[in-house]
Formats: C-alpha cells, sequence, structure tokens
C-alpha cells in the first residue's frame, strides 16, 4: 500500500494488461485514470471493477483517447488534473500486436504499426514528462519479441526493441526533473489480444519458459506496480523481464 493519495494515468487500460494494472493501482488506494480509443470498453470495464472489486467511481476516470494524437493526450492529462489535481504515474501501455511478414506488409500497415506500439510511447512520455509531479514515474510496456526477433512478426519487434532503447534515453533526460522511467517486458501473457495466437502455438511458446507456465496479467501489473513505487526509487532505465526465465539457456 502506498501511504499518500497519487494518480495514475493507464493507457489502453479498457482490458487486457491495462486492466489488470488499473485493477492493481485502485486496490492499492490510488485514484486512476484509464484511456484508450472505445469509451464503451472503458465504461464496461469500471462496472467490472465496481461489480467485482469494490471499487468506487470517484476514484476513477475514463477518457477516450487516441494516444497516437498529441491533441488527445494533452486532453487526457487536462481532464485528469482537473478531477484529481496532479499526477504521479503514467504508463505507457496503449498498443496493438500483427503477425504479417516484411514482403506482404503494406505501407499502410507499417504506418498503423509504429502509430500505435512506438508512437504512441515517445508522445506520451513527451507530454507526461512535462506534466507528471517531481519523484513521478513513467512505465513503458515493451515485448520479449524487442529482445529476440518474431519471424512473421519483424515490424512488431522492431518498435518493441525501439520502445528498449527509448526507455533509456528518456531515463537520462527526465532524471533532471526527478522522473524515473522504466520499461516492463512481459513474456507470454494470455489477454484477449494474444489468447489466439497463445493458443495456436502453445507448445511451441511453453518450450522455453523455464518455470513451464505462461504468465498472468497479474503478474505483469504488480512489476509495473513495483517499478512506480518508493520501493523502487533508485532504478531508473531498466527493462525488467517478466517471462518466467524465458530462453535462459539454449534449447
Amino acid at each position: 500500500m502506498e501511504l499518500d493519495k497519487k494518480t495514475v494515468i493507464v493507457t489502453g487500460g479498457g482490458s487486457g494488461l491495462g486492466f489488470e494494472m488499473v485493477r492493481t493501482y485502485l486496490l492499492a488506494g490510488y485514484n486512476v485514470v484509464m484511456c484508450g480509443r472505445r469509451l464503451k470498453v472503458l465504461k464496461n470495464a469500471i462496472k467490472t471493477l465496481q461489480a467485482f472489486s469494490g471499487i468506487q467511481s470517484s476514484n476513477i476516470l475514463a477518457v477516450k483517447t487516441d494516444m497516437s494524437r498529441e491533441s488527445d493526450i494533452v486532453d487526457l492529462i487536462y481532464s485528469s488534473k482537473e478531477k484529481f489535481k496532479s499526477i504521479d504515474v503514467f504508463i505507457n501501455n496503449a498498443g496493438t500486436w500483427s503477425e504479417t511478414p516484411i514482403l506482404k506488409s503494406t505501407s499502410d500497415e507499417i504506418d498503423s504499426l509504429f502509430n500505435n506500439i512506438l508512437k504512441t510511447t515517445i508522445l506520451g512520455t513527451k507530454i507526461a514528462g512535462t506534466e507528471i509531479n517531481s519523484g513521478g514515474s513513467i512505465i513503458n510496456l515493451g515485448s520479449f519479441a524487442g529482445l529476440m526477433a518474431l519471424k512473421s512478426a519483424s515490424l512488431y519487434s522492431t518498435f518493441k526493441a525501439a520502445i528498449h532503447h527509448f526507455t533509456k534515453s528518456a531515463a537520462f533526460e527526465l532524471a533532471e526533473k526527478n522522473i524515473r522511467v522504466n520499461c516492463v517486458i512481459p513474456g507470454v501473457i494470455k489477454t484477449p489480444m494474444t489468447e489466439d495466437y497463445i493458443k495456436n502455438h502453445s507448445v511451441r511458446l511453453l518450450k522455453p519458459i523455464s518455470l513451464k507456465r505462461f504468465g498472468s496479467p497479474k503478474e505483469i501489473a504488480d512489476g509495473v506496480f513495483f517499478l512506480s513505487s518508493e520501493k523502487a526509487s533508485y532504478i531508473t532505465g531498466i527493462c525488467l523481464e517478466i517471462t518466467g526465465g524465458k530462453y535462459l539457456t539454449q534449447l
């Protein structure tokens, strides 16, 4: 539990990993702003949280936001500060997934993946870095595909790898504002976005994982929460792998 009331913004907070992050911070006593492109999804997520976790509506705000548009992010920050006065943590979780061979990829798909994976993270960090409190924290979501490229998903892998490097540069720059920037690299985690892929490739995906199981959204949310907390006050610029020991040795 954090002793002081703090505010966190979770992008892509309506489902999957983002939803679990929202729940984790709310249960820890934070004010939470969740955003995404689909307002209906966000509102349904709030109803679910209230029904099963006893969350009070006064502690949560949903804002429709396209994280690839700078004006939308500015509006997100404004709405957040209008309701909760200040911001302490910003989580760049919004993203997408695509598995397309290079030779079959289109220019529009390349633009879409860039806009929805890398550009969202850059813009979120840029704007949050000017608005969150001194002592605050920004967490970016990377991917194991950014460490070891996925065949037929080179575009996704490339933009996720860029997030890992961007995190380090951003951490150096924002250190002068006393803002920490870190990255979490999830392993194979079952979410609405990944469940079909995992189902179709489960034997191959499980083989290199030392703990011999897939991870849960809660395990990722706990890692994110730790990095944003005072318990990680001397940690910045790292990429924390939460993978169950994936590829610790050659197979």
